[in-house]
């Protein structure tokens, strides 16, 4: 059949409307999911761009929680933190550069640790 018109010499009206309503049937479904295809992805790319921001804004939020939190210690427990967690240092490291004992290393990791847990906590708490 031709697309452009009907030809009595080709095929009955009959069968030529039912080719032209089929066609355009099948026009129509590829459209549709070739649109739904698209929505899909543009939605997937929104979702995950969204998920990405609030991730970034939650880690920066934290990350800034937990640098004032240390910003709030003791000289002695802000150095031994700073020296394990963000130097990478075990417990013997830090208690080797800074002359203490290990005991005296970890009680002061833990007593830093529960009151950075405390500040960090009131924090939130309070919507800072």
């Amino acid at each position: 059949m031709c697309s452009g018109g009907f030809d009595p010499s080709r095929a009955s009206v009959e069968r030529w409307l039912q080719i032209v309503t089929r066609n355009s049937a099948i026009d129509w479904v590829r459209r549709e999911a070739a649109h739904q295809q698209r929505v899909t992805r543009v939605g997937a790319i929104h979702s995950a761009t969204t998920v990405d921001v609030q991730e970034a804004v939650t880690d920066r939020v934290q990350a800034s929680r937990v640098r004032d939190a240390v910003a709030q210690l003791p000289d002695g427990e802000r150095e031994v933190v700073l020296l394990a967690y963000f130097g990478g240092l075990t417990y013997r490291q830090v208690a080797d550069r800074t002359g203490l004992a290990e005991g005296t290393v970890k009680s002061r990791i833990r007593r830093a640790l529960t009151r950075m847990a405390n500040i960090i906590g009131s924090d939130a708490e309070t919507g800072e």
